[in-house]
């Protein structure tokens, strides 16, 4: 290729880039947007644990065996007591999560402090439907955090039943926040659990220990023949990153060349400027200035 047609291609590359780049729209999408997308991300889940009541009050327990609000108590008082760096830790290592840093698992804890209050169950040993619609009443009144009412069956169930369980129904006042719903139907799930284990004569903490799920220290074999540790999510995230990099930028850049080719079509500048240039020198240019944006 001449020398004449690489000035040529050169100086519309430069125009390309500089029409492109040099501008406060692109310098804004592309540097300030991402940093505060950034600043977003971090303090976003501070801000709204910040603003976020402790759940606190009082739940009335509709259970027949009187076995339900007691174990309800105790695990409050259990995750009232545990650090919450240590239930994040417990979280994590239930899911595989390996966080040798501990950043992970201090953010966690950090944005989930706090979360109960003065929280209580008291139980109501019946099953008449008067006592249960007055308390769907005073639940409804805010008089109640909720209303649960526990079906035996969901406590004495044995190894045999083939038929479906009963419901847990939850009754929760109109102002109950979605964050305190997820809560409270964690916390009577789990406590549902343990009244069954305590209804069976079974050690809780026992079988909980022994299905938790073990740490496993992988280690690769290196060229020198050392074993290091095998960062299997690092190898699956670091390429799924930059593929997802080449597709921000393959639509990014089809974007400014499409919108920069309609401006020059609508403006009559590119008439003018193939009267000075080939085709394919303006089209070689537009790929080099992209390229460079």
């Amino acid at each position: 290729m001449r020398d004449g047609n690489l000035e040529k291609i050169a100086t519309i590359a430069w125009r390309e880039f500089r029409h492109t780049a040099l501008t406060k729209s692109f310098l804004f999408g592309a540097v300030i947007l991402p940093v505060l997308m950034g600043a977003g991300f971090l303090v976003l889940p501070l801000l709204l644990a910040g603003q976020s009541e402790p759940l606190a009050g009082t739940v009335a327990v509709v259970d027949p065996t009187g076995r339900f609000a007691p174990t309800f108590d105790a695990l409050i008082m259990e995750r009232q007591e545990r650090d919450g760096s240590a239930e994040a830790a417990d979280v994590m290592k239930r899911l595989g999560i390996d966080d040798k840093t501990g950043f992970i698992g201090k953010s966690l804890a950090q944005a989930g402090e706090d979360d109960y209050g003065d929280v209580s169950a008291t139980g109501f040993i019946t099953n008449d439907e008067e006592t249960i619609e007055r308390l769907k009443a005073e639940a409804r009144e805010g008089d109640w955090l909720a209303v649960a009412i526990v079906p035996a069956r969901q406590i004495e169930v044995t190894s045999t039943t083939d038929e479906d369980l009963p419901d847990i129904e939850l009754f929760l006042p109109r102002s109950t926040s979605p964050g305190h719903t997820n809560e409270l139907e964690s916390l009577v799930r789990s406590a549902t659990v343990r009244t069954r284990f305590m209804a069976a004569g079974e050690d809780f903490e026992r079988v909980q220990t022994m299905l938790d799920r073990p740490s496993i220290d992988v280690r690769r074999f290196g060229e020198d023949g050392a074993a290091d540790a095998e960062e299997s999510k690092l190898r699956m995230i670091v390429p799924f990153g930059f593929m997802m990099l080449l597709w921000i930028a393959t639509f990014t850049a089809g974007n400014f060349l499409l919108t920069s080719t309609i401006e020059e079509k609508s403006n009559k500048v590119i008439e003018v400027v193939l009267s000075a240039v080939g085709p394919l020198q303006l089209l070689w240019g537009k790929i080099l200035g992209l390229a460079l944006v």
